[in-house]
């Protein structure tokens, strides 16, 4: 798959805002590493595209870390 600048394994970056914003968020898991509290959520755009990413808080403000199209089982949780 081409990634385009910008995005995370062919998710684009106002994808990941609008499944972070939207009421069906899941929390999978949180961890921390390096430091660290990371969170691992799914959640769906304003199209109904299930995505699952990893963001941390720095300074503030969310910090995704990576994002992809959620897997099947995830899916199913929303």
């Amino acid at each position: 798959m081409t990634r385009t600048p910008g995005t995370s394994r062919g998710t684009a970056p106002a994808e990941v805002e609008q499944a972070f914003a939207n009421d069906a968020l899941v929390v999978l898991s949180v961890q921390k590493r390096s430091g660290e509290e990371q969170v691992l959520c799914a959640g769906l755009t304003d199209a109904g595209r299930a995505l699952q990413f990893v963001y941390t808080m720095r300074s503030g403000r969310v910090r995704v870390v990576t994002a992809h199209m959620a897997k099947r089982k995830v899916r199913e949780k929303l």
